[in-house]
């Protein structure tokens, strides 16, 4: 495996992965980074990487985001949260120095601005990322750029290629990466400036793109945008949540203070929502693995030895990197042919199994089944966004019983989460769902439909996490909302 850095560079070379090589391009006129992930001006290995190559070549920093409308399950919800961080991105980029361009497409319209910005670009730097249309954009830039082209993995707190294969189990990968974790929290965010002001680079004359300042922050006017796009708009935003790196760190500061001292013994039981609530803001790369680490492990004078923070940080740590590492060595991560080949020949065998129930995708989307927990989950997902964690476990694992097979049980999972989960399309939720059929867990005893995966029920998994309190908790959390403006009528029960 190659990696590539300029031997004077601060950045571990791990992080680094050449696309496309070559000499910086002479006529250059400034290092072009082409923000896909990582939406933040700190804690940003690729950024700093692209800011590195620029002190050293004498040449200012651009940084190009841009939101196309025709991405799988793009909706209001997304592009909202997404949008609601451009303006302050660019306000923070702007503090180091740094330019930040804006393209905001229509449905229809073309997508040539990296091409054309490279043209004067002495190279290129973008995110490496193992899922979502960044791997085909990143194959599909290496063919047609004509100068030097760097991915860089900001995903985690370990480089992602470290390791050079993927680990079956988190038991096998945890003591590799505990190994790793003193010298990496030693260090500190480098954020160094550029040598050079970009702001004061005229903006190309390329239709559509502006400065990312000159967006609106007013929430009917990022409205307004997001509805001349023409992406899906009945995925609506839920009331409250705002997207950005400010909105992001307001979430940290409020699960250091109240969640993490009960996380170690409430992170399982969904009565009172102890968990981080950060997912979304690290799929869209606002926040950092790095930088949320550092901040639980500080949160308590005894650090990693307190049992809340040791076990977030299993989360955060293990979990995410395995999700991560999968995604990376795996190419077939929507599909069951990812999964372990004990699963595989249980599903072959229990595929005939009589299902007692089989509902339609319309009806896992509204939540009208016979089981109040699972429509509760249901709902939480589909008008909040967010559902708890552990209840997303039981989630998965209901749908594999009914679904007529396992193939279009794991297809349902993903598309109700994908359009409907704020931090969907992630290496989370796909190793997650397919978690629910075996992925990085072991064989139990056989039973119906489910085989040898591992079985959860509602009564079980209810009576564990406080299920009546939670189904109460999401029906006053609806209420709540729609007595702030949500007009539809908003339902729990079965059918």
């Amino acid at each position: 495996m190659s990696f590539a850095s300029h031997p004077s560079f601060s950045l571990d070379s791990r992080r680094v992965v050449p696309l496309r090589q070559g000499s910086p391009r002479p006529q250059g006129r400034y290092v072009l980074y082409f923000c896909q992930v990582q939406k933040r001006a700190e804690w940003n290995p690729a950024l700093d990487y692209a800011v590195e190559w620029a002190n050293h070549l004498g040449l200012p920093v651009v940084v190009y985001e841009g939101l196309r409308p025709d991405y799988p399950h793009a909706s209001w919800r997304h592009h909202r949260f997404i949008l609601d961080g451009v303006n302050e991105l660019a306000t923070r980029l702007a503090a180091r120095g740094i330019a930040h361009w804006f393209f905001l497409p229509k449905l229809g319209d073309r997508f040539p601005m990296v091409a054309q910005l490279a043209q004067s670009a002495a190279l290129v730097v973008t995110d490496d990322y193992p899922t979502f249309i960044v791997p085909r954009h990143n194959a599909k830039l290496a063919q047609v750029l004509d100068c030097p082209l760097y991915a860089v993995d900001g995903c985690d707190v370990v480089p992602l290629r470290v390791f050079e294969r993927a680990f079956p189990s988190a038991a096998v990968l945890r003591p590799h990466l505990h190994k790793l974790l003193p010298d990496l929290l030693r260090r500190s965010d480098p954020s160094p400036i550029p040598l050079r002001d970009s702001l004061s680079l005229p903006l190309p004359q390329l239709a559509g793109l502006r400065r990312g300042i000159e967006l609106p922050t007013d929430s009917s006017e990022l409205d307004r945008l997001v509805a001349e796009t023409g992406v899906d708009r009945s995925v609506v935003p839920a009331i409250g949540v705002r997207g950005g790196r400010s909105a992001g760190l307001g979430r940290l500061t409020k699960f250091l203070r109240d969640g993490l001292p009960r996380y170690g013994d409430g992170r399982n039981l969904a009565d009172v929502d102890v968990t981080s609530g950060l997912s979304p803001y690290l799929h869209y790369g606002m926040l950092s693995a790095d930088e949320i680490a550092r901040a639980a492990i500080a949160a308590h004078p005894a650090g990693l030895a307190d049992p809340s923070v040791a076990a977030f940080i299993e989360e955060l740590l293990v979990r995410r990197h395995l999700a991560h590492n999968f995604c990376l060595f795996t190419k077939e991560h929507q599909t069951v042919r990812a999964l372990p080949a004990w699963t595989q020949a249980s599903m072959r065998e229990h595929e005939p199994d009589k299902r007692a129930t089989i509902y339609d995708l319309q009806q896992l989307l509204w939540g009208r089944t016979s089981d109040p927990l699972w429509n509760a989950i249901q709902t939480e997902l589909r008008e909040l966004g967010e559902p708890h964690g552990y209840m997303r476990m039981l989630w998965g694992k209901r749908v594999i019983e009914w679904s007529p097979s396992y193939e279009e049980a794991l297809q349902r999972l993903i598309y109700l989460n994908d359009h409907y989960a704020y931090d969907g399309r992630d290496p989370n939720g796909y190793t997650n769902m397919l978690w629910c059929f075996g992925l990085h867990d072991r064989p139990f005893a056989r039973r119906p439909v489910f085989g040898l995966m591992r079985p959860m029920s509602s009564d079980g998994a209810g009576k564990r996490a406080q299920g009546p309190l939670y189904i109460d908790r999401v029906r006053r959390t609806l209420l709540g909302q729609s007595a702030r403006g949500r007009s539809e009528q908003l339902t729990l029960g079965g059918r």
